[in-house]
């Protein structure tokens, strides 16, 4: 006995099979044609963490690496003040989302947002300072109850 709905389900793939190669084929062509070059023009771009409000999140992207597999990944430096008192900087390396969702967005990193070279500038050398002064965090270390 024949199953009618297996039979109509495999006419229906077969009818999909060569729309979903040409969604392939465009969603690579976009990616390698429009976003990777987008990716390599965001190198130098200052970013501010969008979910502190208290603005003590800072990075800049300084280099787009593509791996062995062809995956870009950026190379951020991370600038921010912990537990408002604490200065920390460090290297992350972080992929960024290639999907058609984030083919329009200005920065394709989820939390992170666009912010004036000016902005980032002035926090990065309030860190160094920090880093050199240690003013903030002696100061919550002797109001420490």
């Amino acid at each position: 006995m024949e199953n009618k709905t297996k039979t109509k389900i495999e006419a229906l793939y077969k009818k999909i099979a060569p729309i979903q190669q040409e969604i392939n084929e465009l969603t690579e062509k976009e990616e390698l044609d429009v976003q990777i070059p987008r990716l390599r023009n965001m190198v130098g771009f200052s970013l501010k963490n969008r979910y502190n409000n208290d603005k003590s999140s800072y990075a800049r992207i300084l280099d787009l690496i593509e791996d062995k597999n062809g995956y870009p990944w950026f190379l951020l430096e991370c600038i921010s003040l912990q537990s408002k008192c604490n200065p920390y900087i460090h290297l992350d390396n972080v992929l960024p989302y290639t999907n058609k969702e984030w083919w329009d967005s200005e920065v394709p990193l989820s939390g992170w947002e666009r912010c004036s070279e000016k902005e980032y500038v002035e926090f990065k050398d309030f860190i160094l300072r920090e880093l050199q002064t240690q003013k903030l965090i002696r100061k919550e270390m002797r109001n420490h109850k």
